[in-house]
């Protein structure tokens, strides 16, 4: 049986006692600048674009974060898929409730992205060195990084699969059962949507494991999903009034997909290659059939920068 425990990322375990990322020193021997690891975008959005825009250019083009420019090639602000989230169920759910009456479905097509971006966002400047680009995402807690030129000009975003996919499918020495997460949130799943949406919000974590009412894992829910299910335009096939509390009320087994389930005993550097190949976002870590931690992108990035001495 899959037994239900907690789950509370822990960003601590990547500081020292002042404060500072405790990085291997394998890092500071990785040559080139963030330039070289940052990648530019398709398109330039602006920040008047509407959320419902917003959520369809996350699902297609799979982001975590999408720059906003006003002027030129100026970053003005920053939308990440925390935001989003947040929108459905957190401190920006109110523009639904109080701008539009609580329908959802108005406030996508009427609202734009510079109501839920951020102006404060996580930067480092085109020359700075791999170590800065870490220090910067593990700091901010944000997954990702703005890479900005000498004249504040926008020159690419790095987010944590990119400092995967530099690192993947090496030997480290490093198993997952040293990386996982563990105190791992699970929900019912005859859990609603608004409930799955509140942990994620509450607690700042991003995926949430489904169980049965006997115990089995049923599967897995993330931000992913919930944007998928908006930028897809899925949800028109499930709403009839287009209100807020319709949304919340709909199954959150409606969004689940099966869950990937790895063994504590494998490298990082392999399980990071089956992420790529595989196009997995999170492995659940069983034992006798039992959930003991969820490894994500972030938990793989922490292995590879501070415990790998290889």
């Amino acid at each position: 049986m899959y037994r239900k425990i907690s789950r509370i990322y822990d960003r601590y375990r990547w500081l020292r006692s002042d404060g500072t990322p405790n990085f291997s020193q394998k890092i500071k021997r990785v040559e080139g600048d963030a330039k070289r690891f940052a990648k530019t975008l398709r398109e330039i959005y602006s920040p008047n674009i509407s959320l419902l825009k917003l959520f369809e250019i996350f699902y297609k083009e799979k982001l975590v974060a999408l720059p906003l420019i006003k002027t030129g090639t100026i970053v003005d602000s920053v939308v990440s898929n925390k935001d989003l989230i947040s929108f459905l169920g957190g401190v920006y759910s109110g523009i639904i409730e109080v701008r539009h009456k609580g329908d959802l479905i108005e406030a996508l097509y009427k609202e734009i992205a510079r109501y839920i971006a951020r102006r404060d966002f996580p930067r480092v400047y085109e020359n700075d060195d791999l170590e800065t680009v870490l220090e910067t995402m593990v700091l901010s807690d944000a997954g990702y990084v703005i890479v900005i030129g000498e004249k504040n000009n926008f020159v690419g975003i790095i987010t944590d699969t990119d400092i995967i996919e530099y690192f993947r499918g090496r030997p480290t020495g490093v198993l997952i059962r040293d990386v996982m997460s563990r105190n791992v949130v699970a929900a019912r799943y005859t859990d609603d949507l608004c409930k799955i949406i509140k942990d994620m919000n509450d607690l700042g974590i991003r995926r949430i494991p489904l169980i049965r009412d006997d115990g089995s894992l049923a599967g897995i829910i993330s931000s992913k999903d919930l944007i998928e299910f908006i930028g897809s335009h899925k949800i028109f096939s499930y709403l009839n009034t287009g209100r807020y509390e319709e949304f919340c009320k709909l199954p959150a087994h409606i969004l689940l997909r099966e869950a990937v389930i790895v063994s504590e005993e494998i490298d990082i550097g392999e399980v990071s290659e089956r992420m790529f190949k595989e196009d997995v976002e999170e492995f659940i870590v069983a034992r006798d059939n039992e959930i003991i931690g969820i490894v994500s992108k972030r938990d793989l990035v922490y292995g590879f920068v501070v415990l790998s001495k290889q």
